[in-house]
């Protein structure tokens, strides 16, 4: 019998596996497994430049200029088979994609912003919307759904307001974790197609492949407007900013955050010894 690399060996545990792996890359591999690669229609040559390592994460926003259904698979099914043959051990990459609002690619549910659904106080429905976005998004390759903005509103002029469920941190987190609930859901089922969008008794988020999805909660922390936002560490503990996200985290099993690049008291919130203890 052919002796299996532990890596490649089904009955080991996936802990045991990845460490197996992880210790056989190359730094240059390791890198770009910590990359993303913009997945851009008919510029297969620049890709493939991008992913000479392979890729960890491509994004796929530019599906949005595919004409049909049809051409939006074609392009996740493509870049995946050049990232997997130009990655030494045939890693494949994460494709994500935005989801607030619904998946961009043709025929997609187009949903109402943020602000509009949090006005419904309906988690129950916001679960339901998200098991649609997430299907819809799976049916053509796509697992990382960068969905639900957990942002809070505070103040109009800080832009990108519409995408908030709104002022109330509380309505903030049953919403979110509804919507990451809805994306992450494990069922077994049948495959997504765009057409599920009419049918939401029959929605299922896991394929019969096996195929299952992840919400990515942003942004963490404080808004994700990049411009100038005044926000001290006084304000992050009186909005309770940190709550929305340890409520998706622990209650709905996310395994993702969505990073901003703002500062507090010029530090970098992503890395600021600033937040309140037992935050995350």
């Amino acid at each position: 019998m052919k002796h299996l690399e532990r890596y490649l060996d089904p009955s080991l545990p996936a802990e045991e596996r990845a460490a197996d792996l992880l210790a056989r890359l190359t730094p240059e591999e390791k890198m770009a497994q910590l990359c993303c690669a913009f997945l851009l229609r008919g510029d297969t040559e620049r890709f493939r430049t991008q992913c000479r390592h392979g890729i960890g994460t491509v994004t796929t926003l530019d599906m949005r200029r595919a004409e049909t259904l049809e051409e939006a698979a074609q392009m996740q099914r493509t870049a995946q088979q050049a990232v997997m043959e130009q990655s030494r051990f045939h890693i494949p990459a994460i494709f994500h994609m935005e989801g607030l609002c619904g998946a961009f690619i043709p025929g997609a549910a187009s949903l109402p912003a943020g602000i509009g659904r949090g006005s419904s106080w309906d988690p129950d429905l916001e679960k339901q919307l998200a098991q649609i976005v997430g299907r819809q998004e799976r049916a053509v390759g796509i697992t990382q759904t960068l969905a639900p903005v957990l942002d809070i509103s505070r103040d109009s002029r800080m832009g990108r307001q519409g995408e908030t469920y709104g002022e109330d941190p509380t309505l903030a987190a049953r919403m979110g974790a509804a919507f990451v609930q809805g994306i992450q859901e494990r069922k077994a089922g049948t495959p997504g197609t765009i057409s599920d969008a009419v049918a939401p008794d029959t929605l299922s988020n896991t394929s019969s492949s096996g195929t299952i999805s992840d919400a990515v909660g942003k942004h963490f922390l404080g808004f994700h407007n990049s411009e100038a936002v005044s926000m001290g560490r006084r304000v992050i503990l009186q909005i309770d900013f940190c709550r929305r996200f340890t409520e998706s985290l622990s209650k709905q099993q996310s395994r993702k955050l969505g990073c901003v690049v703002s500062c507090l008291v010029i530090v970098r919130l992503t890395a600021s010894r600033f937040l309140p203890p037992g935050s995350f």
